[in-house]
């Protein structure tokens, strides 16, 4: 059970962790802990990596609601990595509601690109308007 937080940045504004093993309410605080360090660092886009994630409780999921209404306040957002083989986590995010409201990508490199191109996209119809 570990949670780590890796150097995978686009310009220092986005931020990417990545949790192995067991979700849950003993592991939650550490990803609570590793989210707050991004935000502390203005890392506002944030990745959370489950790829690794064998079970996810409802501590667990309560994080990242958390770390997302948190990265939502600062102007972020929050998007997850979560690969097909990770079925017991995609359950558990259908099951809750929350695949509806969080970006899911099969990898973290993904979601960390999902949100250049967002920006990018947005820089673009602001320059139009």
């Amino acid at each position: 059970k570990r949670v780590a937080s890796r150097q995978v940045y686009r310009e220092r504004r986005s931020g990417a962790v990545t949790v192995a093993g067991d979700l849950d309410v003993y592991t939650a605080p550490q990803l609570r802990a590793a989210l707050l360090d991004q935000v502390n660092l203005a890392r506002y886009r944030q990745v959370i990596d489950l790829s690794g994630v064998r079970r996810i409780d409802s501590t667990g999921l309560a994080v990242i609601v958390g770390g997302r209404a948190r990265a939502l306040m600062y102007g972020g957002g929050l998007r997850l990595a979560v690969p097909d083989r990770a079925q017991n986590v995609a359950h558990a995010l259908t099951v809750t509601g929350l695949l509806k409201v969080i970006p899911v990508h099969e990898t973290a490199a993904d979601a960390l690109a999902a949100f250049e191109t967002a920006e990018i996209t947005t820089d673009t119809k602001e320059a139009a308007g």
